[in-house]
């Protein structure tokens, strides 16, 4: 096997690949989204010692850990979670661009094929943009290609008497498991390319699978068991209703988003490209051509758990996306494949290359080794293309950069709710907006949102009135008002609006007491049966608002 040296242009491609990702997030920060949210407020309660904790208080069991762990690091020494995610983002693309290409230096021996592959990486703009997002999804990646890596290393030797190397693998395993729950995934794929290592003898399959099956899955045990403990559910609670989305819905957006994420132009939109479409079937080709060599050495044991894990992989969100409440499968969720599927196919270029081939097969070998050239010189070009005009579509401030974005950051209301922000506790219709733009204090309560009915409404108002200092900051945009709970009705009988803005309003709690009957519970709250009492009744006028985090 080729001795591993450190690629200077690899390495100079990694750098690049970090400072693009620095550049992209300059103007605004890393996008921030309604899982952002979590994760970050994970991360402040993690580092004030207050437990996994959402933006609510309550425990999170719907996203693992890790990544709020890591951020919490970075709070410990005074580093806002925003900021910390924008780094740690920028150093997991440099490493994962620079970990492709020594792969490919190892298992090829080439230069050439090893500054391709960490190009190809590194181009992605689809890649750049899951690494431009405070989410776990940059270090899912980086631990998901060394566990495959790792893996393939332990699959390509002869032979093997420690049970080391599968160990370390599975640790790597272990991590993205804790960092996204897909990454279950991960783990059967270990356990199953272990256990097709033939020339080793079954009884030691089952001990480095067990290895393997041991470092991988007790960290992962250990957080479904706090799970339960504090929700009785594994993964937290997922809306059980149907989305109207079927198998095939799921196959088509994998198609489709996979054609756009390896060809990201305009022209193809509407269609599929012969020359596009042609790519597995030259994949295929080449790898029938290849096995078929006659006497050659050539190896496929390396590339097996790209290939196990992108098929698990693509199975599971096929299968799950039908049973998720408005759920698609878009670029976010195939970019754990992509780096896979691109060291997959440098590898077998390399081995179409160098087989020994004659008369009609040597033919074949050289359309495909030309196809193959030409779509993959294409579709880094292309990507560069788009994930440049990305970058430079990032520094618009129309661009929607979620929660992050100045369309949130200098909304009336969000100004109001930051420059005036009241003691006590704030509630809101959409309390990420509340904490990320407007820098609201933990914790940030939630409106209702399953199931809606009115009940749920007065619910919520008692725990608005048992505060004696109390705020609701209303956004007025109809996706984000729960159901059977509409704040500004209520105004004539609970609140009072101590602000009304161009695109929302600010309430405090006022609960006359004629409201209330003899035992403290309103005529509306009996009629659904719920009892607002014991209440506090709020102070005449406006309160000073003093919260002064900001994000």
């Amino acid at each position: 096997m080729p001795k591993v040296r450190l690629d200077g242009f690899t390495l100079l491609l990694a750098v690049a690949g970090m400072a693009h990702i620095l550049v992209r997030t300059a103007p605004y920060g890393a996008t921030l989204s309604y899982d952002s949210s979590s994760y970050m407020a994970g991360a402040e309660n993690l580092a004030a010692g207050a437990g996994f904790r959402s933006i609510t208080g309550d425990a999170i069991t719907a996203w693992p850990p890790f990544f709020s762990m890591l951020l919490a690091l970075f709070a410990l020494c005074g580093i806002e979670p925003a900021d910390a995610g924008r780094f740690v983002n920028a150093a997991a693309f440099g490493l994962t661009i620079l970990i492709a290409g020594l792969w490919l230096r190892r298992n090829t021996g080439s230069g050439i094929f090893a500054l391709a592959g960490a190009a190809a990486v590194m181009t992605s703009w689809a890649v750049s943009s899951v690494f431009s997002n405070v989410q776990p999804d940059s270090i899912f990646i980086l631990f998901t290609l060394f566990a495959l890596m790792q893996l393939g290393a332990f699959l390509d030797r002869e032979s093997s008497a420690s049970r080391l190397p599968p160990a370390f693998a599975g640790l790597f395993a272990a991590l993205a498991s804790i960092t996204r729950y897909v990454g279950v995934t991960v783990l059967f794929t270990g356990a199953l390319a272990i256990l097709m290592k033939r020339e080793m003898p079954l009884m030691r399959r089952l001990r480095f699978a067990a290895v393997w099956g041991a470092a991988s899955s007790v960290p992962l045990a250990v957080l479904l068991a706090r799970n339960w403990a504090v929700s009785a559910t594994l993964t937290g609670d997922r809306a059980a209703m149907a989305s109207g989305q079927t198998l095939s819905d799921s196959l088509r957006q994998i198609v489709e988003n996979f054609r756009w994420m390896l060809f990201p132009i305009a022209a193809f939109d509407g269609g599929y490209p012969l020359w596009a479409a042609v790519v597995p079937v030259v994949l295929g080709t080449a790898a029938l051509v290849v096995v078929s060599r006659r006497g050659g050495a050539f190896r496929l044991r390396p590339i097996l758990p790209f290939v196990l894990f992108a098929s698990a992989y693509l199975a599971l969100l096929a299968v799950i996306a039908p049973l998720t409440v408005g759920q698609s499968i878009d670029y976010r969720y195939l970019a754990p494949v992509y780096a896979p599927l691109i060291l997959t196919a440098a590898f077998l270029l390399n081995g179409l290359l160098h087989s020994e081939t004659r008369g009609m097969t040597a033919a074949v070998k050289w359309a495909s080794v030309f196809v193959m050239l030409t779509t993959g010189c294409a579709s880094i070009g292309f990507n560069m293309k788009h994930s440049l005009d990305a970058t430079a579509a990032m520094t618009d401030p129309e661009y929607d950069r979620g929660f992050n974005s100045p369309e949130w950051k200098n909304s009336e209301t969000t100004r109001y709710a930051r420059a005036n922000a009241g003691q006590g506790q704030a509630y809101s219709n959409i309390p990420q907006a509340l904490y990320l733009a407007a820098g609201a204090p933990l914790p940030v309560k939630l409106t209702p949102w399953w199931p809606s009915s009115p009940s749920n409404c007065l619910a919520w108002l008692r725990k608005v009135a048992q505060s004696e200092s109390a705020y609701i900051v209303w956004w007025n945009r109809e996706y984000a008002t729960p159901p059977g709970c509409n704040i500004p009705m209520t105004e004539s009988q609970f609140l009072e609006r101590t602000a009304k803005l161009s695109d929302g309003s600010i309430w405090r709690l006022r609960v006359p007491d004629a409201v209330f009957s003899d035992d403290g519970a309103p005529a509306a709250g009996k009629a659904v049966g719920v009892s607002l009492a014991p209440h506090r009744q709020a102070a005449a006028g406006p309160e000073p608002w003093q919260w002064e985090r900001g994000c």
